[in-house]
Protein backbone atom coordinates (compact mmCIF):
# COMPACT_ATOMS: atom_id res chain seq x y z
CA UNK A 1 0.00 0.00 0.00
CA UNK A 2 1.14 3.24 -0.88
CA UNK A 3 -0.42 6.22 0.83
CA UNK A 4 0.47 10.22 0.50
CA UNK A 5 -1.38 13.41 2.29
CA UNK A 6 -3.31 14.54 -0.54
CA UNK A 7 -3.17 18.69 -0.13
CA UNK A 8 -7.42 19.37 -1.40
CA UNK A 9 -7.10 22.94 -1.46
CA UNK A 10 -4.49 25.91 -1.86
CA UNK A 11 -5.31 27.45 2.11
CA UNK A 12 -4.62 23.67 2.98
CA UNK A 13 -1.56 23.47 0.86
CA UNK A 14 -0.42 26.63 2.14
CA UNK A 15 -0.92 26.05 6.21
CA UNK A 16 1.18 22.67 5.37
CA UNK A 17 4.30 24.10 3.83
CA UNK A 18 4.67 26.72 6.33
CA UNK A 19 4.45 24.16 9.48
CA UNK A 20 6.58 21.55 7.71
CA UNK A 21 9.96 21.80 8.19
CA UNK A 22 11.25 20.93 4.78
CA UNK A 23 8.07 23.48 3.32
CA UNK A 24 10.74 25.47 1.53
CA UNK A 25 10.77 22.54 -0.85
CA UNK A 26 7.45 22.45 -1.80
CA UNK A 27 6.40 23.68 -5.48
CA UNK A 28 5.83 28.10 -5.09
CA UNK A 29 2.05 26.97 -5.50
CA UNK A 30 -0.95 24.74 -4.99
CA UNK A 31 -1.09 24.74 -9.15
CA UNK A 32 2.40 23.55 -9.45
CA UNK A 33 1.90 20.74 -6.50
CA UNK A 34 -1.15 19.78 -8.59
CA UNK A 35 0.20 19.24 -11.38
CA UNK A 36 3.43 17.19 -10.43
CA UNK A 37 1.24 15.04 -7.60
CA UNK A 38 -1.31 14.36 -10.39
CA UNK A 39 1.68 13.12 -12.66
CA UNK A 40 3.46 10.78 -10.00
CA UNK A 41 0.09 9.36 -9.09
CA UNK A 42 -0.78 8.44 -12.51
CA UNK A 43 2.31 7.10 -13.26
CA UNK A 44 2.47 4.89 -10.27
CA UNK A 45 -1.23 3.94 -10.89
CA UNK A 46 -0.60 3.09 -14.37
CA UNK A 47 2.16 0.56 -13.55
CA UNK A 48 -0.76 -1.41 -11.75
CA UNK A 49 -0.14 0.49 -8.27
CA UNK A 50 -2.73 1.71 -5.97
CA UNK A 51 -2.55 5.28 -4.26
CA UNK A 52 -3.91 6.16 -0.86
CA UNK A 53 -4.76 9.93 -0.61
CA UNK A 54 -5.35 11.16 2.54
CA UNK A 55 -6.79 14.85 3.34
CA UNK A 56 -5.52 15.90 6.24
CA UNK A 57 -5.47 18.46 8.85
CA UNK A 58 -2.40 20.28 9.36
CA UNK A 59 -3.27 20.99 13.28
CA UNK A 60 -4.09 17.05 13.64
CA UNK A 61 -0.84 16.23 11.56
CA UNK A 62 1.22 18.42 13.89
CA UNK A 63 -0.44 16.37 16.81
CA UNK A 64 0.10 13.08 15.64
CA UNK A 65 3.80 14.14 14.56
CA UNK A 66 4.01 15.62 18.64
CA UNK A 67 2.49 12.08 20.17
CA UNK A 68 5.02 9.96 17.97
CA UNK A 69 7.84 11.77 18.50
CA UNK A 70 8.61 12.27 14.47
CA UNK A 71 9.41 15.55 12.62
CA UNK A 72 6.67 17.52 10.43
CA UNK A 73 8.46 16.56 7.38
CA UNK A 74 8.81 14.07 4.36
CA UNK A 75 9.03 11.42 6.74
CA UNK A 76 6.32 12.56 8.90
CA UNK A 77 3.78 12.96 6.15
CA UNK A 78 5.01 9.21 4.41
CA UNK A 79 4.22 8.05 8.11
CA UNK A 80 1.10 9.99 9.07
CA UNK A 81 -0.87 9.20 5.50
CA UNK A 82 0.28 5.40 5.57
CA UNK A 83 -1.77 5.02 9.11
CA UNK A 84 -4.40 7.30 8.07
CA UNK A 85 -4.72 5.02 4.93
CA UNK A 86 -6.14 2.29 7.45
CA UNK A 87 -8.56 4.39 8.49
CA UNK A 88 -10.82 4.89 5.34
CA UNK A 89 -12.94 8.01 7.15
CA UNK A 90 -9.29 10.58 6.02
CA UNK A 91 -9.36 8.60 2.41
CA UNK A 92 -9.87 11.75 -0.10
CA UNK A 93 -13.23 11.42 -1.99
Amino acid sequence: MTATIWFYDEANYLRFKAICLDGNKFPATYAAWLEVATKKTAAVEGANGAIHKIHADPDDFLLWCKLNSVAPNQVGRTRYASVRALNPAHAAR
